[in-house]
């Protein structure tokens, strides 16, 4: 019986990943089309994205458990999981994004956190340092896996606390 609830949890976490993926890789094309990818307050609208498909999936998936009891960790557990599939979902779009849909992409990158640096009074030997090092490293690819990592990281914390308040230890009458 065990077995057969980890399947079911593992195809709710994946479809309910799969639809938050699908979310954040809407808006990312959305605001790459309205030009609004270096405004700073769209990672924070990314990440309301990110905890309403924490909240929503792993409150649907304590719902379609019978009698509703889910622990603390099994929630973290279906949130985490929902994070990583998102997360993977949403770096490949962006892999394919710096590397096919708009190769330019980088050098704006690039360009947006030289202009950040002057902003914050760095001197020009500094900013010219950095600028080395972000022509070497920053990728279609490195982009990518920061965004994976970034994606997991942040939805384990919210996970964490979102899981507080999801977990129902008490069996419904």
């Amino acid at each position: 019986m065990e077995e057969n609830n980890e399947v079911s949890m593992f195809k709710s976490t994946l479809n309910y990943g799969v639809m938050l993926g699908l979310a954040m890789i809407i808006f990312y094309i959305l605001i790459w089309m309205f030009d609004l990818f270096f405004e700073s307050y769209m990672a924070y609208i990314n990440y309301v994205i990110l905890l309403a498909g924490i909240v929503l999936s792993t409150k649907g998936f304590r719902d379609s458990i019978p009698g509703g009891i889910m622990s603390y960790g099994k929630a973290l557990g279906t949130g985490v999981l929902v994070s990583l599939f998102s997360a993977v979902l949403l770096s490949v779009f962006m892999y394919v994004l710096y590397k096919l849909i708009d190769p330019g992409l980088i050098e704006r990158t690039i360009d947006e956190s030289i202009k950040t640096l002057y902003e914050q009074g760095r001197t020009d030997e500094q900013i010219q340092a950095v600028q080395q090092v972000q022509e070497r490293f920053v990728t279609p690819f490195t982009i990518a896996a920061g965004m994976l990592f970034q994606i997991i990281f942040i939805g384990f914390i919210m996970s964490l606390i979102a899981s507080i308040f999801l977990k129902n230890n008490e069996r419904s009458v």
